[in-house]
């Protein structure tokens, strides 16, 4: 890993969070030869989207809402990416960490991080070379995650499911150790937010606290992503940065991208056959 990657990594590391969803991209449009294995690491902002869902009581009336600031978790995951000949790829990434507790006793009380959380992307793609130095590929991609955020005197449990429909340009250019690559990414994306909230009154006598379960959300995204790639030695990295718009409902938010991914084996490395 050079000096770049373990500042970043370093970096990254430091940030915590509970109701986020991984929006990075980390790959670019030329596939994996047919036959051919990567298992890689990925470090990215996992940011949040908790302050964009109204929390509701049976009757619909609001009685929280979610922080005003926009919070980053981490995802930290490996990602293992299989190439399948004629320009197909299929690639699996997976996080685990343990989020807020859900079962909060009383307001002000310490929350612990002791809920299990996770997000997961199951990804095909397709890439069609254009000329000798140009790849674009479409990447449809399942995409879940699930966990705890704790808006002011609340807890709310959630699971999101959905899709990306991530769209690559890339430009290979080869020199003496490897190549660089040059890659621009429009990604749509849309998910379902199921969820349901431990809200705690103002006046909390310790018997009153009642659960809600909420109504669905469906969370729309859109992004504009530039990653720059190179490969040395058939290892390859790849560093993103770009902006995505989510919306849920009538509220809407612009967020950063920005993450890294190195390859750590290779083919030969892992212990498959």
């Amino acid at each position: 890993m050079n000096k770049l990657s373990f500042s970043l990594l370093t970096f990254l590391l430091f940030l915590a969070g509970c109701a986020n969803f991984d929006t990075s991209n980390l790959q670019s449009a030329k596939p994996l030869p047919a036959g051919e294995r990567r298992l890689s690491w990925q470090v990215a902002p996992a940011l949040s989207y908790a302050h964009l869902i109204p929390l509701q009581n049976d009757t619909g009336e609001t009685i929280a809402e979610g922080d005003e600031h926009i919070s980053i978790g981490i995802a930290n995951r490996p990602r293992i990416t299989i190439g399948l000949g004629r320009g197909m790829e299929l690639s699996g990434a997976f996080s685990f960490y343990m989020g807020t507790e859900y079962n909060i006793a009383q307001i002000g009380s310490h929350l612990k991080h002791d809920t299990p959380a996770a997000m997961l992307k199951l990804q095909a793609k397709k890439s069609f070379p254009i000329g000798e130095r140009y790849h674009l590929a479409i990447a449809p991609t399942y995409t879940a995650n699930n966990g705890v955020f704790t808006p002011r005197r609340s807890a709310c449990k959630f699971a999101a499911k959905g899709w990306e429909i991530p769209v690559i340009y890339t430009k290979v250019i080869p020199n003496a150790e490897g190549n660089h690559r040059h890659s621009f990414t429009m990604r749509y994306a849309e998910a379902v937010i199921k969820s349901e909230v431990k809200y705690i009154p103002a006046i909390y006598d310790g018997s009153d606290m009642s659960i809600y379960k909420q109504p669905d959300h469906t969370m729309y995204r859109a992004a504009l992503i530039y990653t720059f790639g190179y490969e040395k030695a058939k290892k390859r990295r790849f560093f993103d940065v770009g902006l995505e718009l989510v919306i849920v409902g009538e509220r809407g938010q612009i967020m950063p991208i920005f993450g890294i991914n190195w390859d750590i084996a290779g083919m030969k490395e892992i212990p498959w056959k």
